[in-house]
């Protein structure tokens, strides 16, 4: 570009305007300049330099700002637009979920504020994309609710995403915000209307992509173990594990699905203790170990000793089951994640059932330890109860 004059005269043209009506415009609305001013910059007689000036004509003219040499961001303003604010978002929320996988609560939290700050901002967008991404900012804020024991607002999170999602009628989108409501409706212990969400979420992902199909299936088969469905149960996790992939986070795309296949592995032993098969469960440790070991999912490396605790439970070996939840409750307390640490203390109330040293042990360091949390991080509550949910 030799000079910004050019440029001004070509898109004034373009958009119909006369250099007198420019000038009226020219810093906006009752804010102009002289008729020979603009003579003079279209010439090239005057030279531009005020990146400000730049960008409001850019944004008058419909002059795209990489003309002008000059960047979507705006330093001044701090205002993001176009592709720009776009990938920006796309990468934080890839962030926030990679977070969500390996970091404490706190951490998490800080990784979704950006992205949540900037739907807000620039929520007047309408592009397909960037409802997309705002579909996955309210999918991140429900699996924070989660963790933070607010459940209704989770199951409005999903919904909200839901209604954006059918605004896009993507089945990927759509089918990952009905699994949503549907595992919080499942934690509500509202089963029947569980599974019927979960179903149409199902219907959906035959339309959508592999991944989504995947973690749809996976989540399906834990609702049908809920409701001691066992031959829909098989059915769909066999079809989650045939889908699934052991690279983590393959496939996801702008769904953003990070279900490999230590996840299926977790939700088809959540199933079997559903199901009152813990031996079954028990068999699925070592593969499971080695798959998370692989994956690098500490979050899941975290849940998975409260399945362990469950089975040896069910199978009446109370010492081994106090061992686990041990191990449940280190990783909970590193975590920070009130929702955890809650479900240790809804087995410990189990334990308490047994009468043994170890069980009296553990009761007397819980209630102690009871003293330095969060009141709701020890609070019963009637979420789960049909099982001890885990996400």
């Amino acid at each position: 570009m030799d000079h910004p004059g050019r440029l001004i005269k070509t898109y004034r043209e373009r958009c119909g305007l006369t250099q007198a009506e420019l000038a009226a415009q020219w810093h906006g609305p009752g804010c102009g300049v002289s008729v020979r001013y603009v003579q003079e910059v279209e010439a090239g007689q005057r030279r531009l330099r005020d990146p400000q000036v730049l960008r409001r004509l850019s944004a008058l003219l419909g002059i795209p700002l990489w003309l002008f040499g000059l960047d979507e961001y705006d330093p001044d303003t701090g205002a993001l637009s176009g592709p720009h604010l776009l990938a920006l978002l796309e990468q934080l929320i890839c962030h926030a979920w990679q977070v969500r996988r390996s970091a404490p609560l706190p951490v998490i939290e800080q990784a979704v504020a950006l992205p949540r700050m900037l739907i807000e901002r620039y929520r007047a967008l309408g592009e397909p994309r960037f409802l997309r991404l705002a579909a996955q900012v309210e999918r991140l804020e429900a699996v924070l609710a989660v963790e933070q024991k607010r459940y209704p607002q989770a199951l409005a999170h999903f919904q909200r995403m839901y209604a954006t999602a059918q605004q896009l009628g993507e089945p990927d989108t759509l089918a990952i915000a009905l699994m949503g409501i549907g595992t919080e409706l499942e934690r509500a212990n509202r089963l029947p209307e569980a599974v019927e969400a979960l179903e149409a979420a199902s219907r959906l992902a035959t339309r959508a992509s592999r991944a989504v199909e995947r973690l749809v299936s996976a989540y399906l088969a834990r609702a049908y173990a809920s409701v001691h469905d066992e031959r829909h149960f098989g059915r769909a996790i066999e079809r989650a594990l045939c889908l699934a992939s052991s690279a983590y986070g393959a496939e996801q795309g702008e769904a953003f699905v990070f279900q490999p296949l230590s996840g299926v592995l977790a939700e088809q032993s959540y199933g079997l203790l559903d199901l009152q098969q813990p031996r079954q469960a028990l068999a699925l440790k070592p593969r499971l170990l080695q798959q998370i070991a692989a994956e690098r999912n500490s979050w899941l490396r975290a849940w998975i000793p409260l399945d362990w605790a469950r089975a040896w439970l069910l199978l009446g070996e109370v010492e081994a089951s106090v061992q686990e939840l041990r191990d449940f409750l280190q990783h909970s307390l590193a975590l920070g994640s009130p929702h955890m640490i809650s479900r240790a203390f809804r087995h410990k109330r189990l334990l308490e059932r047994y009468e043994t040293a170890s069980v009296r042990l553990l009761s007397e360091e819980l209630e102690e330890l009871a003293c330095s949390l969060p009141a709701e991080s020890v609070a019963e509550d009637h979420y789960g109860l049909a099982s001890d949910d885990r996400h």
